[in-house]
């Protein structure tokens, strides 16, 4: 977020805030059916989903978590993206066999479709162009990962790419490329694709844990990464009756 501030989720709370380093972390918004928290450009605003029964749509809120506002209403709304200027939202829709692209006004209005079969998205940082994961199928069984490259309006020349099986992308700072998170042996890292087709190469050079997703501050000169690990359980359940 604007003024140096980290926007999180921590399930199943809410919305939280903090400083860079961590201090003066608070709640923003305390809801368990509010999820995938994006932060406007402007500063101003925040957009989210929020679950309703089995439906899911699109909210947006001040930056300070007042003033929400329901944007869409479909059954199946999803992982929202807010624009750079702070005027649009993309966001998912996945009401049908495969998922759509569409984008929506921060004030509401009528949705409107960018792409079909499309997934995870991304604003370039000058808010003009956007980026999109498919599914690129050569049979019914035979299938590969994509990422297309558009106008905002979805108009224009696709540039299509080949992508890592991680949904997880952004535009890189100067927008000249895309930053995807490649995994290898049960570790994650931050690997750069240029959109010249020049050859890819990793930003980051971690020896262990995954890394989940990540983020550029608004200034471009920090990446915020979500790193971990993954654990499980075996659990011995006796005397059934």
């Amino acid at each position: 977020m604007p003024a140096a501030k980290i926007l999180f989720n921590i399930s199943p709370s809410g919305f939280y805030v903090m400083n860079q380093d961590g201090s003066e972390r608070r709640v923003l918004l305390s809801n368990d059916n509010y999820s995938s928290p994006s932060a406007c450009g402007d500063g101003k605003r925040l957009v989210f989903m929020a679950y309703q029964g089995r439906q899911s749509t699109i909210w947006a809120a001040g930056s300070d978590g007042s003033g929400l506002k329901q944007l869409t209403n479909g059954k199946a709304d999803a992982d929202p993206r807010c624009s750079p200027d702070g005027k649009w939202v993309l966001y998912n829709n996945g009401e049908s066999t495969t998922r759509s692209l569409w984008k929506v006004g921060i004030e509401g209005g009528t949705p409107q479709q960018v792409a079909d079969n499309a997934g995870n998205t991304a604003w370039s940082p000058d808010g003009k162009r956007i980026a999109y994961y498919f599914m690129e199928w050569k049979t019914a069984t035979d299938s590969r990962s994509r990422v297309a490259v558009v106008e905002a309006d979805g108009t224009g020349v696709r540039e299509v790419y080949d992508a890592p099986s991680s949904r997880a992308f952004q535009f890189t700072p100067d927008g000249r490329a895309l930053s995807f998170i490649r995994s290898s042996g049960g570790v994650g890292n931050i690997w750069i694709y240029p959109l010249d087709r020049s050859p890819e190469r990793p930003l980051t050079n971690f020896k262990s844990e995954m890394v989940f997703n990540h983020a550029y501050s608004p200034d471009g000169k920090q990446l915020l990464l979500n790193r971990g690990r993954v654990g499980a359980d075996v659990v011995m359940i006796s005397d059934l009756r």
